[in-house]
């Protein structure tokens, strides 16, 4: 009897030994090590003793991060106050040498640019141009946008080995047959005088290998044809597509950073196009030099990457010829057609007659009796110092910026040849070619 007894109290022992406090049994709890015993899965978490040092560590963890978010919010609320008082007190600047064009002032004030909401996107415009570290500001998120893996920054795809192209414009019929029936026109008023036509493809055409994976643009070279169609038959077109993507090492054809052609690719067309014009340039011997390595264009300026340099050359007769060049609207003369002095300054290729201007007249002491009109973009302003050699005389004219009658400086200067000279990429979008025939 009493050995039964001791017999239950060694069996109740071993029981209450597998009773913790909290009322759960050590097998349920898994840390039974009892021999054949398997251990299971705790089915109520185990009340622990470190809960409220978790608790402490979380709350602390919550201050430092709202502490960090509170700095950084502060920051950026002093970099902003900080831009805007200086863009308030530093004067205007009135042209941009990164991105080559003039900035916009600030407004006048007037009710009814008020009411029709001009006032409005004028202030906008004002700001975002004027705001002090802007140029900071557009080169970071040029990064950003590239690490983000983007192909096209404002209308500039970024190409392989460092090379920028500009995003061609929309080939639009109703507004190409607008500007062909002016061009027309204008030949059908002076039937009299020899008139040629040529259009320059821009470097997505030639150098189509050095653009993004997956990027397809239209066939320039299809395009141009379209457009001589449409010409009237007495004007002479000419074809400088063919050489341009023939000639042997098409990447000096085109600036890595710049939408313009150089003068090596103005040279390879200068044959066809002296060909067909009946100039004889097979005895000129021609002098080329550098006169910059370190040259950002604009498409450089547009996208905000300055990563590569140019090359910049200047191609011009070696002769004894002389000339001096006139600036009509502005009233002044130059003895060359290159503008050293731009070198200086950010928009180096300007170094061709210090840029584009409404009329430049250059006069030769060539004995001819040919007066050469050059109805023309940018493009032109590499090539033309290659004609000196061949007439009295050279009248450069660009649409965008000359407002008086075409027809008087025709008959003024006894014009008896023109060259119209434009990229493809301008003359689709140039509407001022318009005007020339009103």
């Amino acid at each position: 009897m009493i050995e039964q007894k001791n017999k239950n109290n060694r069996r109740n022992s071993e029981y209450d030994s597998f009773i913790n406090s909290d009322g759960y049994s050590e097998i349920e709890l898994g840390i039974s090590d009892a021999p054949g015993s398997a251990k299971k899965q705790r089915t109520e978490p185990a009340r622990s003793s470190v809960a409220p040092k978790s608790k402490k560590k979380s709350n602390k963890e919550d201050k430092n991060a709202n502490y960090y978010l509170l700095l950084s919010a502060s920051i950026c609320v002093v970099i902003i106050f900080l831009c805007s008082f200086l863009t308030l007190v530093i004067k205007d600047k009135e042209y941009s040498e990164n991105e080559k064009r003039y900035l916009a002032q600030k407004p006048l004030f007037s009710f009814s640019a008020l009411a029709d909401g001009s006032f409005t996107k004028d202030v906008e415009s004002y700001l975002s141009d004027q705001f002090a570290g802007r140029s900071l500001l557009v080169r970071t998120r040029t990064a950003i946008d590239i690490f983000a893996g983007k192909k096209e920054i404002n209308g500039i795809y970024i190409g392989k080995k460092h090379r920028l192209f500009e995003k061609p414009n929309k080939y639009d019929e109703k507004e190409i047959s607008e500007t062909v029936k002016s061009i027309n026109e204008l030949k059908n008023n002076n039937q009299k005088i020899r008139t040629f036509f040529t259009l320059v493809p821009d470097s997505s055409y030639i150098l189509k290998d050095y653009l993004p994976n997956n990027v397809i643009l239209p066939d320039q070279s299809k395009q141009i044809k379209t457009i001589y169609s449409k010409l009237n038959k007495s004007i002479k077109t000419i074809d400088v597509c063919t050489p341009l993507k023939n000639a042997g090492e098409p990447e000096r054809l085109y600036y890595k950073t710049d939408h313009h052609w150089t003068t090596s690719a103005a040279q390879i067309a200068l044959e066809p196009i002296a060909k067909q014009m009946g100039v004889n340039i097979s005895k000129t011997a021609f002098k080329t030099f550098a006169v910059s390595n370190k040259f950002k264009g604009t498409l450089a300026a547009s996208s905000g990457l300055f990563n590569a340099n140019d090359l910049i050359e200047i191609t011009y007769p070696e002769s004894k010829q002389e000339y001096y060049v006139e600036y009509v609207d502005e009233e002044k003369k130059s003895a060359s057609v290159f503008d050293y002095n731009k070198l200086n300054t950010k928009n180096q290729y300007e170094v061709f007659f210090g840029g584009n201007f409404a009329q430049i007249d250059i006069e030769t002491t060539v004995k001819s009796d040919k007066v050469l009109m050059v109805i023309k973009d940018s493009y032109a302003n590499c090539f033309v110092p290659m004609l000196t050699d061949y007439y009295s005389e050279i009248v450069m004219l660009d649409p965008r910026y000359f407002q008086g009658s075409i027809e008087d400086v025709i008959k003024k200067e006894g014009v008896t040849d023109i060259l119209w000279l434009y990229n493809l990429n301008t003359f689709l979008a140039d509407s001022s070619i318009r005007t020339l025939s009103e």
